[in-house]
């Protein structure tokens, strides 16, 4: 019969600690990703549907001789631009008569969601605001960051 000393019995009682803990953390790793889905689930249900652009604003100043120019391209871009972000994670973006199209998802606890068109990487979004009419989010474009204000 094979008997441990204390130094064995010590050691094995440590590494039982440690793998329970292990195991304990990777429940709540779990159980954090459950969450975390959920909420993305919940913010993608809100996001889906058509979007009209509300507003628009570059990163960064901009000189005072291109501020009238750049007015009046947002002013334009209101009436031109349409988002469209359906359901299957799909989305749709209209600029006059271009049409973009892509995929989109919602990631980190409805915090981020990210965009990638067909012909190009993915972008990372910083979700700002979001409600039923009115979805505000950041997104870096051209070295500085840019804010899009949608409405429905």
């Amino acid at each position: 019969m094979n008997t441990l000393n204390k130094h064995q019995t010590l050691k094995i009682t440590f590494l039982s600690l440690i793998m329970l803990i292990s195991i304990s953390g990777k429940a709540q790793d779990i159980k954090e990703d459950k969450k975390s889905k959920k909420a993305n689930d919940s913010v993608a249900a809100i996001i889906a549907g058509k979007w009209n652009l509300e507003d628009f604003s570059m990163g960064g100043s901009i000189p005072p001789e291109q501020k009238a120019m750049m007015d009046s391209m947002i002013v334009i871009m209101k009436q031109k631009m349409f988002f469209d972000f359906d359901k299957s994670g799909k989305f749709d973006f209209k600029v006059d008569e271009k049409d973009s199209k892509g995929t989109w998802r919602v990631a980190l606890g409805g915090t981020i969601f990210y965009t990638k068109e067909e012909t190009k990487g993915e972008d990372k979004c910083t979700i700002l605001k979001l409600t039923k009419n009115l979805f505000s989010f950041q997104i870096e474009m051209d070295g500085g960051i840019s804010t899009f204000t949608l409405s429905r």
